[in-house]
């Protein structure tokens, strides 16, 4: 491949061969005079080519771009320097890799069981609230009965008897309660079903937590107002609902502020404070049939965040691992094409491959609803709750980890083939340029020297920021990180998890009891070992070898020391501290609402909360604080870091 040479530049070539030659005289005369007849002969050569041709062959080992009539000056894609045979194998690898992206987000991320049947719960089913027509299934026997045993100021003192006392206790199971109001109070059995109607309801308007306290109180009566009116519908018994009258009157003005707190004691989870802390221990062997609750894919959970009030969850998954890997393959396909400097080629690999981990922010929060949905409730009947992953998010999890890797590859390519970073070849740069020929020597004498210099002055800067980074890490780690809160009628039970013991929680005998996907299971622990402990230990391992190196005169590590700081910085890349927060934060917020959606009907099955702790917070701060420690150092590509002021 030829290129066109000026006359100005035939003229300067001749010139420096003409020098050349005056140089090798004054060394030896014998040689000098073979040198300059040598030198003469060639130079006329080459001079009778360049006027035949205007045109000069450059070096065999010089790495030369093939002109691009479509290109602007200054600017080539990477696709002319390594052909079209390279540029098939990205593009195929890039398309195989969206197509297992497709086939992850359209599959099962995991599938939530319940020992408990969903389609034929025990619980009653209530009249419409919207329907004002009082049915009156009770006789005039039982209104007379109802009178007597002292109407509706009786009423709350006889469920509650049924409810915890009546054979050891009915809480919800419906009919205990009607052979209860049936055998202690007189009743008829089908005046009976509106009795026990009430505990189930009061549990669904999450009443128990100030109901426990005084049953007979305020706040009690005004949170079951819903349940009591559907009684009246249900019994046909007028005068049961007299003693709330004109409370219920009240409640219901508009902008009353008794209103206003009755509804918020509705529509919010009860004080778990003021409830028993104990977690139920069911034996799992025994549960003959295990029903699907709910299939969590990609989509419908999506759909279900984003229609059950939690719409920051949706949103950061869609964004994060909805759009963000997608967006990446077409960036790389781009910047391969497109003819661009090498400034922006460069950048754009190197924040590829730093941002490619936020792709995981979906397979952290798949993991934090594994560990979460682990219920089991009692009320009346035992139900377990659990989940199991499906091969969907181990997909997902492949595909980043595939794209991850391409990147890295391509960028690696890229810095040795296009940036001289493979000083045995010569390493002259794209063009052959004299000053990007010394830059390749001047960095090989650094390689030897082992005095890559760090892109900050002082070096009391890394140390304090990897010191300060390894505090945190440590203290994060250990701290609780997240709380979940699951309550039945009798108590509550809650959960604490550090960094360490929500990945335990896969394998536990929870997460393992009944599964009949151990594999899977086991792969997203690996995972969750591998990147959220192994690679920020070894990140930070590395880096106190490089400071250890620094301060200490010609350092242990010598010229190795770059390539420890590069690979340092090929870990830090995928270690996914602050991908797990983001993960953890978007459950966690408004957590209940999302639950309650994908658990539809069963939803009262499915009373949780969730509290994020110190733990979250430090690690927070860590992955800011590691970020900045890293960047201090960091080895910057040849031609766009600190050696060229950050230009």
């Amino acid at each position: 491949m030829t290129g066109r040479l000026s006359k100005r530049e035939r003229s300067e070539l001749v010139a420096a061969e003409h020098h050349a030659d005056n140089q090798s005289m004054q060394k030896s005369t014998n040689h000098a005079k073979g040198k300059k007849h040598g030198s003469s002969a060639a130079s006329s050569r080459k001079e009778q080519e360049i006027g035949a041709s205007g045109a000069v062959e450059p070096a065999h080992d010089q790495v030369t771009a093939p002109p691009s009539s479509s290109s602007p000056p200054g600017k080539t894609n990477i696709n002319q320097y390594f052909g079209h045979k390279i540029g098939f194998l990205q593009i195929l690898s890039l398309t195989l890799n969206a197509g297992l992206m497709v086939y992850a987000h359209l599959g099962l991320s995991a599938v939530i069981f319940s020992s408990q049947n969903p389609d034929s719960t025990t619980l009653p089913t209530l009249p419409d609230d919207n329907d004002n027509t009082a049915t009156g299934q009770c006789s005039a026997a039982d209104l007379a009965n109802y009178f007597a045993l002292g109407g509706s100021d009786a009423q709350s003192g006889q469920s509650n008897f049924c409810s915890r006392e009546y054979n050891g206790g009915c809480l919800l199971d419906t009919d205990c309660i009607e052979e209860c109001f049936q055998l202690q109070y007189g009743y008829s059995s089908i005046c009976s079903t509106c009795f026990s109607a009430i505990p189930s309801c009061g549990f669904q308007q999450n009443c128990v937590g100030v109901c426990l306290t005084e049953s007979s109180g305020d706040a009690c009566r005004i949170c079951n107002i819903p349940c009591q009116k559907q009684f009246v519908k249900c019994s046909g018994l007028a005068g049961s609902a007299n003693s709330l009258s004109v409370t219920t009157a009240a409640a219901e003005t508009e902008g009353d502020p008794t209103m206003q707190a009755a509804n918020a004691t509705s529509n919010n989870m009860p004080s778990f404070q003021d409830m028993p802390q104990q977690c139920n221990s069911f034996d799992y062997e025994t549960v003959g049939q295990w029903y699907v609750a709910y299939p969590l894919s990609f989509v419908e959970s999506i759909e279900d965040a984003w229609n059950g009030d939690a719409k920051g969850l949706a949103i950061v998954i869609v964004i994060f691992s909805g759009i963000w890997p997608y967006l990446k393959n077409v960036m790389l396909a781009l910047i391969w094409y497109i003819p661009c400097t090498r400034s922006v080629q460069t950048h754009t690999l190197l924040w590829l491959s730093r941002l490619s981990k936020y792709t995981l922010v979906d397979v952290f929060a798949v993991i934090c609803v594994l560990v979460a949905i682990q219920l089991q409730l009692d009320y009346g009947v035992e139900a377990i709750v659990r989940a199991e992953a499906r091969f969907s998010i181990i997909a997902f999890f492949l595909a980043t980890l595939w794209e991850f890797i391409h990147i890295e590859i391509v960028k690696l390519m890229y810095e040795r083939k296009i940036l001289g970073m493979d000083h045995s070849k010569g390493g002259r740069g794209d063009n052959g340029d004299v000053e990007e020929a010394r830059e390749a020597a001047a960095d090989k004498k650094s390689d030897e020297l082992f005095d890559e210099p760090l892109p900050v002055k002082r070096l009391w800067i890394p140390i304090v920021l990897v010191v300060l980074s390894i505090g945190l890490y440590l203290a994060g780690a250990i701290l609780d990180l997240v709380t979940f809160k699951s309550a039945d009628t009798a108590s509550v039970c809650i959960r604490n998890y550090n960094l360490v013991t929500l990945g335990n929680a896969l394998v536990d005998y929870e997460g393992l009891a009944a599964n009949m996907t151990p594999g899977q299971s086991w792969f997203l622990y690996l995972c969750w070992v591998f990147l959220l402990l192994v690679l920020p230990i070894a990140t930070h391992i590395m880096q106190l070898l490089v400071l250890i190196n620094r301060t200490i005169a010609k350092g242990f590590l010598g010229p190795k020391e770059k390539h420890v700081r590069t690979w340092t910085s090929n870990i830090w890349c995928f270690a996914t501290i602050e991908v797990l927060m983001i993960a953890v934060f978007s459950i966690e917020y408004r957590f209940p609402d999302f639950i309650s959606r994908i658990a539809g009907d069963a939803a009262v099955l499915l009373r949780i909360d969730s509290d994020l702790n110190a733990g979250f917070a430090i690690l927070t701060v860590y992955s800011i604080i590691a970020g900045f420690a890293q960047y201090t150092l960091r080895v910057c590509p040849p031609g766009i870091g600190y050696r060229k002021n950050e230009a």
